[in-house]
C-alpha cells in the first residue's frame, strides 16, 4: 500500500491540470468524463503494479529466509 502512495501525487496532478479546461459545454463534459476514466485507469494500474512488486518482494524474502544455513546447538562450557 505504501508503494502506491506516489500514485496519489500523479492523480492530484492530473486532476489539477484538467480542472483549468475551458470551452463549450460538450467539450467540458467529454473532457471531464475522459479525465475521470483516465484517472481510474492510472490509479488501478499504479496500485496494481505496486501490489504486484510488493507480493514478489514478499515471496523472494520468504524464500531467502528459508535458505538460512542450519544453526548448530550452542556450545556450553561445563
Amino acid at each position: 500500500m505504501v508503494g502506491g502512495l506516489p500514485i496519489l501525487w500523479i492523480l492530484f496532478d492530473i486532476l489539477t491540470a484538467t480542472s483549468g479546461l475551458a470551452g463549450p459545454a460538450w467539450f467540458l463534459t467529454g473532457a471531464t468524463l475522459l479525465t475521470i476514466g483516465f484517472t481510474i485507469v492510472v490509479a488501478g494500474l499504479g496500485f496494481g503494479i505496486a501490489a504486484l512488486v510488493g507480493e514478489i518482494g514478499a515471496r523472494v524474502g520468504s524464500w531467502l529466509a528459508g535458505k538460512q544455513p542450519e544453526q548448530s546447538p550452542p556450545i556450553v562450557n561445563s
